[in-house]
């Protein structure tokens, strides 16, 4: 899951970092949270028993990280690569692509359930996750940022360290998030991602099945997880000693071009670090 950006001359005296967002990669992601949405939800809507959500997003997470890691890094939740570009591991640039790609991924997902079931999942939520009514808001953003921090640490240990045991890494994200489920879901639903929760609500809105008070509650799931998932990635970082990219190189951006590198040079022979020292998704 880290990232490299190529860095190109620019006009005058200055650099410009020319980023071009990667089709492959943002389809990468909006076909793994779509995967992750309409397994995960499909198992929570057609079964009350916790054991089968969990299991349908072990392996609905566990299928799309095997499927698409080796493209996009296989984040297909906001709040991971929001997190790993706060550590440094990701590039910021990257970032808006990557969310826009996995929200329209989640709201796929939902819609292509709603479409194979029709209004028996829709009458039953479409697997929308939701706050229990005795759970206070502050506990629920506690609990969404709790299952976010036990994915992300998984995400760290399988994907981006790079002594990680090879052949484990969506066994061991998915396990992450089936662990949370199990012992979450009661509270909040146990979304940890806010594409997750969002792809079932804009479906549900969509159809008229719609509930007003979810989207008060929306901040929960969007603001829960980036706090745990960063919190992992900091944590983690210093457990495993981790050196965030712009550790490993100097950031270049005020530097001038070398005298020898003109326009006609082989842009393709310099890589060099994003603005907050990270590069492109490419497997470890």
């Amino acid at each position: 899951m880290s990232c490299r950006t190529r860095s190109r001359p620019g006009v005058g005296n200055g650099w410009v970092f020319a980023v071009t967002l990667d089709l492959r990669r943002l389809v990468a992601e909006f076909a793994g949270a779509a995967l992750l949405v309409f397994g995960g939800a499909g198992a929570a809507v057609i079964s009350s028993n916790v054991f089968v959500t969990a299991i349908g997003h072990l392996l609905a997470l566990g299928i799309a990280v095997y499927l698409f890691w080796g493209i996009s890094g296989a984040h297909v939740n906001p709040a991971i690569s929001v997190a790993l570009a706060a550590g440094r591991h990701f590039p910021w640039r990257q970032v808006p692509g990557y969310v826009i790609a996995q929200l329209l991924g989640g709201i796929t997902g939902a819609a292509l359930l709603a479409l194979a079931y029709g209004d028996l999942v829709l009458d039953a939520g479409l697997g929308a996750t939701r706050i229990d009514d005795r759970v206070a808001i502050t506990t629920a953003l506690y609990i969404e940022a709790l299952g976010a921090f036990i994915l992300v640490m998984a995400v760290m240990a399988f994907a981006v360290n790079p002594a990680a045991p090879r052949g484990l890494t969506g066994l061991g994200i998915g396990g992450a998030l089936a662990v949370g489920i199990l012992v979450l879901a009661p509270t909040t639903g146990a979304a940890f991602n806010w594409a997750r929760e969002l792809g079932p609500e804009v479906v549900l809105s969509l159809t008229g099945n719609g509930d007003a008070e979810a989207w008060k509650q929306m901040y929960v799931y969007v603001l829960g997880p980036v706090i745990g998932a960063a919190l992992a990635v900091l944590i983690y970082g210093w457990l495993a000693r981790l050196m965030p990219d712009d550790e490993l190189s100097e950031d270049i951006e005020d530097e001038e071009p070398p005298a020898d590198l003109d326009e006609g040079a082989d842009l393709d022979s310099r890589v060099d670090a994003d603005e907050n020292g990270a590069t492109e998704p490419t497997p470890l």
